[in-house]
């Protein structure tokens, strides 16, 4: 990648906002790509794949239910990272803080959530790709001087003046929280029966600045009125529960009102989760609760299998 000083860079901010003209025509550094750990062909989506029927054992009442084909999805490309993950290159059950390689074993990202048999949830969040003299802003890799205390000419309150809000606003590598798997058919959505559902909760925990498994899941479906409701538990005393307001199920998902917050020192702030079920007969379900870009702190994926 073509690299540009600093120096330059500044010098035609610094000329730019002392002109008295309209806007002016920066030329920019190619933002870095981030590569993916797609060991299949790149960026293909996913197939969709007939899944023998099986009988499992579960809570609900109608096990004579024929089961229709699965959509079976083992891979997905996250929204905020463009990182790619696929189910099998992961180990099954917990995965805390395991690294994200691509094609040439470079570690490009951490990884926490857990991987079920037809469901993953998980928060991932972007390795450094910086050395100690260089430092990212907007995705561009930024050379920094060698000399002590100054970069591009600029010492002192200027030098902070300039540099300090640009790496304040993007010191935090990208992190995405995220769920996927093996969607069950809606045809294949119990009709009746209540089902309770126990997991995990994942995110980026700003306290530790790791993403990591920080809590538990709870959920209840009640299949005969189609209806869902449930708690993330979050570890440690000064973090707030997110209560997953009662929600409709709708085909094989649902969406509803997340509240964290209720009855703690901090206050209650309000968000909305979504979810779908996964397996041939709603084995397992996942999902995320999201706020606001100021409130981002607090999204967290959640996944969870049937009480037997």
């Amino acid at each position: 990648m073509k690299k540009t000083s600093l120096a330059i860079a500044l010098s035609l901010i610094l000329t730019a906002c002392g002109s008295s003209g309209g806007k002016p025509s920066i030329s920019i550094p190619t933002a870095i790509q981030t590569p993916t750990i797609n060991n299949s062909s790149s960026n293909k989506p996913a197939t969709q794949e007939a899944v023998p029927s099986k009988q499992t054992q579960g809570t609900t009442s109608n096990q004579s239910t024929p089961v229709a084909t699965m959509p079976k999805s083992d891979e997905t490309k996250l929204n905020n990272t463009s990182v790619s993950l696929n189910k099998n290159d992961f180990i099954k059950g917990e995965i805390n803080k395991e690294p994200v390689l691509d094609q040439n074993g470079k570690e490009i990202a951490q990884l926490s959530g857990y991987n079920r048999a037809y469901s993953f949830n998980g928060a991932l969040i972007k390795s450094k790709d910086s050395g100690p003299g260089e430092i990212i802003v907007e995705k561009m890799v930024l050379k920094l001087s060698d000399k002590a205390g100054a970069i591009g000419g600029l010492i002192g309150y200027g030098f902070s003046k300039v540099i300090g809000p640009l790496f304040n606003a993007t010191k935090n590598p990208e992190r995405d929280i995220f769920y996927f798997g093996s969607e069950t058919p809606e045809s294949s959505i119990p009709k009746s029966g209540i089902v309770t559902y126990k997991g995990n909760a994942s995110r980026y925990d700003n306290v530790t600045a790791q993403v990591k498994n920080i809590g538990t899941t709870e959920l209840i479906a009640d299949f005969e009125n189609k209806k869902i409701k449930g708690e993330l538990t979050i570890d440690g005393f000064l973090r707030r529960n997110i209560s997953l307001k009662e929600a409709d199920i709708q085909g094989n998902g649902f969406k509803g009102e997340a509240v964290a917050g209720e009855n703690h020192i901090l206050k209650t702030r309000k968000g909305e989760y979504e979810g779908k079920f996964y397996g041939p007969r709603a084995e397992e379900v996942a999902g995320k609760a999201t706020f606001s870009e100021e409130l981002k702190a607090l999204n967290t994926s959640f996944s969870a299998e049937q009480v037997k």
